[in-house]
């Protein structure tokens, strides 16, 4: 007759059944950048200080060797970003709410304005021909302006031959919502006779809306162009007589002009990203950067068991023809997250169809921005939520015992309870932890067993140990076999003397 030495350990299995809804929240507020595995042309944008959302990078200007002023109002700085320029009066408010980058230069009273005077390595100085230049900026008009100078570059001087002050400057005026370019006393003639040329624009600027102002001069024939969101609005001639064939005006600063660029000193609003180029350079400047951006989170692992979808909610601002849209895509098992393109966990568009609630572990999301109106608007991302059940463990079966016999064993258990079970398996093998035999009868293990509660294994060889596991199937046949289960470990001997 055969011997069978028994000893076991109980453990509890760690599977799954429904739980209670919970809620995750990948939140613009809540600790949002570790959660986030890679940005493409987005930034996160603040307010107050504060992240708000999430928009198309930005553009900024380029600072390279034909840059000879450059203001991004990001900062306090003693000089402009090209060390060419220092401050001699700054006072404006930074506004972060209002700007084309990360902070604009807004004027609201009428002591605020801005004055910079120049080094020897900037661009205008007193007493020399000036080449070929470009000045440009973002301007955003508090009201409808009128008779506002938004810059003036240049200043009153002693005229000794007429014993009096002389205005020379270039001014940008708004006057009647248009921009006016005045070239004051600065245009010189071959016989010394200065001129006052104007440029005005077509088309108004409108109050509380960015507009980007362009104004090119080409030394070499004379043509001055004026242009508004890459558009242009006004073209002047600044020869002798006004044609493309006559000698082209000198434009000169006196020597005792002190060539201070000075900007918002009667104007109400805001300025942002102010560049002067040695150069002609036709900015078509657009808000944001072209293409679309792109925002993919993390791999998040919801545990075991895993959980079911319910609902997946994003919040997002789209305005002026903008478009966000939402992808995810899930799996049982882990992926990873650099493989974009694989084609066994697939990407979902989000809609309203995707209503199908399956049992998943890991999760995975990204949000494709896409800009409107010829690149001047951003849709904004804020938030995304998954609403879900939580597939929570279920009891270990209970009331387990072991009737052994020549050869074989038999197993039995109270029923679980769950509403969810589907069954049973058990796993036999000769090492803990390793529950993959073949010695069995009934089949290699794992041995599918139903819904039974009762089970017997027969055929098993003498005088080895083997370990027994019984692992849980739940709705979605997902079976778990671990050192955590329900545990036996059996010595079969042979026939005693």
């Amino acid at each position: 007759m055969k011997k069978l030495i028994i000893f076991f350990t109980i453990y509890f299995s760690c599977l799954s059944i429904i739980g209670e809804d919970s809620v995750i929240h990948w939140d613009i507020n809540n600790s949002f950048i570790n959660s986030i595995y890679k940005e493409k042309n987005v930034e996160l944008n603040y307010v107050d200080n504060i992240p708000a959302y999430y928009s198309i990078k930005k553009k900024r200007y380029d600072i390279d060797n034909f840059t000879d002023l450059y203001l991004s109002f990001d900062d306090n700085k003693d000089y402009d970003e090209t060390n060419r320029y220092k401050f001699i009066y700054k006072k404006f408010h930074h506004s972060q709410n209002i700007a084309i980058y990360k902070k604009s230069a807004y004027f609201i009273g009428e002591d605020e304005r801005v004055e910079l005077i120049g080094t020897k390595k900037s661009f205008f100085q007193s007493g020399v021909n000036l080449g070929s230049f470009t000045i440009s900026f973002w301007v955003y008009p508090a009201s409808f302006s009128n008779n506002e100078i938004v810059l003036r570059i240049g200043s009153q001087y002693y005229n000794e031959n007429t014993d009096s002050l002389e205005d020379q400057s270039i001014k940008a005026k708004m006057i009647d919502g248009r921009l006016c370019w005045e070239f004051n006393n600065i245009f010189i003639s071959s016989n010394l006779k200065k001129s006052l040329l104007v440029i005005k624009s077509y088309s108004r600027i409108l109050p509380e809306k960015w507009s980007f102002v362009n104004l090119t001069f080409d030394s070499n024939r004379g043509i001055i162009r004026e242009y508004i969101d890459g558009i242009e609005e006004g073209i002047l001639i600044a020869t002798e007589d006004g044609t493309l064939n006559s000698t082209v005006l000198n434009l000169q600063y006196h020597p005792t002009n002190r060539c201070i660029i000075m900007i918002a000193p009667t104007f109400y609003g805001a300025i942002d990203e102010f560049c002067i180029v040695k150069k002609i350079e036709n900015i078509n400047f657009k808000k944001y950067d072209t293409g679309q951006g792109e925002l993919i989170s993390n791999v998040k692992d919801f545990g075991e068991g895993g959980i079911y979808i319910n609902k997946i909610i994003p919040e997002g601002v789209e305005t002026h023809n903008t478009d966000l849209i939402y992808f995810y895509r899930y799996s049982l098992k882990p992926f990873d997250q650099n493989d974009m393109y694989s084609p066994d966990i697939k990407w979902h568009v989000l809609s309203l169809k995707n209503s199908k609630s399956v049992l998943i572990r890991f999760f995975q999301w990204k949000v494709l921005f896409l800009s409107g109106d010829n690149g001047d608007y951003s849709p904004r991302f804020r938030k995304l939520t998954i609403k879900y059940t939580k597939n929570n463990p279920p009891a270990k079966p209970r009331g387990l015992k072991v009737i052994s016999s020549e050869k074989k064993v038999v197993l039995k258990w109270i029923m679980n309870s769950e509403k969810d079970l589907k069954g049973y398996k058990v796993y036999y093998g000769t090492n803990s932890g390793n529950y993959f035999g073949y010695d069995a009868n009934e089949g290699n293990s794992p041995v599918d067993v139903g819904l039974l509660n009762k089970f017997e294994i027969t055929g098993l060889k003498s005088n080895l140990i083997y370990y027994f596991v019984i692992g849980i199937l739940n709705a979605d046949t997902i079976a778990y076999a671990r050192n955590d289960c329900v545990q036996f470990g059996l010595f079969i001997l042979g026939p005693s003397g």
